[in-house]
């Protein structure tokens, strides 16, 4: 439990942003019932205080009047609860907890005249404190209830965006409601709009999630459900539109999205079906299963035993297998989502879901023990065989890069790309022997020893090739480098172009240059070739992709082959060109 708390005016904040559908917190409702049960204890206390307080002075007068004397006075105003509007019957009324402060410090004083305060002011303490009881446990419910519809709506976004992607895919074009819904339209540089929190009102997210967005740049209408899509979109025309490329060796397909091109791969080139490792296999009906979640596991052991889920709508007998199917359910048959549920039909839901889960885990050991996990299986025979241990990644973790391009747009992974295919093997034979050779001569070694050990490391890298290559999942390296090389896909993609034309023009110059003086020809090839190769320097050196490279590559080479050198560069520089075609020569031989 935290340390700090939340007010009681910071409560009512809350659940008044709870009522409005701006409640995001997911992590809330429990920090608010801390927070309230603190705020209940210290109000007894100053409660009691006051009471003891009350008690002591009433006593002390009391006692001073029968010293005197004197009768000790009954007198009771009328009073009367300002919520409930309740009176306590023949002894008095209740007070309001205003009249309470004023009373505590009218006691304080030592002004209470004997009067009958202490029953009267335990009675209204208790009654003001069922109140504020009351008062919080309906804003927490309040609060409850908004955080489980917006952790559904987290846990329904990505089917969702993933459905909407895949009917854009099929029919070419984004899928739009009726012509007589408003369109609204999105800034690049306006997140406030983007989110949809202009729209004032319960249903402002609604309105944003069933909304759609046309683009003030390209006009183009786009379906508003998340956030994220619109971005997506926005990112298209930050440095102008580059499709991206499949990397596989002869293929030319160029897809728009990541997605788009990871389906491109699975379905065309089949890389995935053939070389990604499952993760779990199923001790019953011997599936293996790619997903790594124990909430994926729990899906499959339903098929298996008998946990029916019932629909939480009252008049609908239909009982499904899995809660993900009862999720479908609702979405395909009653055309609800999760959010349009009631209070009541929610709340069946999610117990629903929570007996389902709760029974298909008391069965996971059963269907999917610990020695199930292919993957440790296969990296402890890894480990243990006579073949050095190959680094790879888990399914899961595929496409992680994508998530840091996105994230950081210039993050340079250059480097971390080149140590991760040197340990593969998967860059270039010239390359790894040169860091070899410098390896040695940084130990003192000389250059015959240095092209000994070489050549022993390449006869023992021959003779475990077909072993390695059997070995090294290729899909899974294809993609990393894919995710990472995305980062400067559109810069490379420019300067590569660019580089093309350049040697496309000098060639088409040499050709059409007719001088008869040989000399005045080559300063004239010479001039041209500084020219053009030293715009391409310059192009490069300010994307900074050459800092690896200087100008007397470049110049101290003849015209032709300065321009292969230049792309070659450029080639190696981004991990774009060798290892990433690689796998696909290997795979079809």
């Amino acid at each position: 439990m935290s340390d700090s708390y939340y007010s009681f005016e910071e409560l009512e904040t809350l659940a008044e942003l709870a009522n409005h559908g701006t409640y995001l917190g997911q992590q809330m409702p429990k920090i608010m019932r801390d927070a309230a049960q603190t705020y209940q204890k210290l109000l007894l206390r100053q409660l009691t205080e006051s009471i003891e307080r009350l008690d002591a002075a009433y006593n002390q007068r009391v006692g001073a009047l029968k010293k005197s004397n004197q009768e000790p006075t009954s007198e009771v105003e009328d009073h009367r609860c300002s919520a409930s509007q309740k009176t306590m019957g023949e002894e008095g009324d209740f007070y309001t907890l205003e009249e309470l402060e004023l009373l505590s410090e009218v006691a304080t004083r030592g002004t209470m005249e004997g009067r009958k305060m202490p029953k009267i002011m335990r009675d209204s303490a208790t009654h003001y404190r069922r109140h504020l009881l009351d008062q919080l446990k309906d804003q927490v419910k309040e609060v409850d209830q908004s955080a489980q519809v917006n952790q559904e709506i987290y846990e329904t976004e990505d089917d969702e965006e993933e459905r909407l992607e895949r009917i854009a895919e099929e029919n070419d074009v984004i899928d739009m409601e009726d012509d007589s819904t408003d369109v609204m339209t999105i800034e690049s540089d306006d997140e406030d709009v983007q989110r949809g929190q202009s729209a004032e009102g319960p249903t402002a997210t609604a309105e944003f999630r069933s909304g759609l967005w046309q683009c003030r740049s390209c006009k183009e209408i786009l379906k508003g459900y998340r956030r994220n899509s619109l971005l997506r979109h926005v990112g298209l025309h930050e440095d102008g539109t580059h499709p991206i490329s499949c990397f596989i060796e002869g293929c030319h397909t160029t897809c728009k999205w990541g997605h788009v091109l990871r389906r491109h791969i699975t379905q065309e080139h089949k890389l995935f079906d053939t070389h990604v490792k499952t993760l779990w296999q199923c001790q019953v009906c011997q599936k293996q299963l790619i997903k790594n979640h124990e909430r994926d596991l729990l899906k499959h052991i339903g098929t298996h035993v008998n946990i029916f889920c019932r629909c939480p709508i009252a008049g609908c007998a239909k009982t499904c297998r899995t809660a993900n199917r009862l999720r479908h359910h609702l979405t395909n048959y009653h055309k609800l989502r999760a959010a349009d549920l009631s209070t009541e039909q929610h709340g069946r839901l999610l117990e629903t879901e929570r007996k389902f889960y709760e029974s298909a885990r008391i069965q996971l050991d059963r269907y999917f023990p610990p020695g199930a996990n292919l993957q440790q299986q296969a990296d402890h025979e890894a480990s243990t065989s006579n073949v050095a241990h190959l680094r790879t990644i888990s399914y899961v973790a595929l496409f992680k890069a994508e998530k840091v391009r996105e994230k950081n747009w210039e993050i340079d992974h250059t480097e971390r790309l080149t140590k991760y295919l040197d340990h593969l093997d998967l860059i270039d034979g010239g390359i790894s022997r040169a860091k070899r050779k410098r390896k040695h001569e940084e130990v003192g070694q000389s250059g015959d020893e240095a092209e000994e050990d070489e050549s022993s490391e390449d006869s023992k890298e021959d003779a475990d090739k077909g072993v390695r290559r059997n070995k090294i999942n290729f899909a899974e390296a294809a993609a990393v480098i894919q995710g990472c090389a995305e980062i400067y896909s559109k810069k490379v993609e420019y300067v590569y172009q660019r580089t093309m034309k350049f040697q496309t023009a000098i060639e088409a110059q040499h050709m059409s240059t007719v001088v008869k003086k040989a000399g005045k020809r080559e300063r004239i090839d010479e001039f041209r070739r500084k020219m053009k190769i030293g715009a391409v320097v310059l192009r490069v050196q300010n994307k900074a992709f050459m800092n690896e490279f200087t100008d007397p590559e470049f110049t101290n080479c003849t015209e032709s082959r300065g321009m292969s050198i230049a792309v070659e560069c450029i080639r190696d520089a981004t991990m774009l060109a060798a290892p990433i075609s690689q796998p696909a020569v290997v795979r079809t031989r």
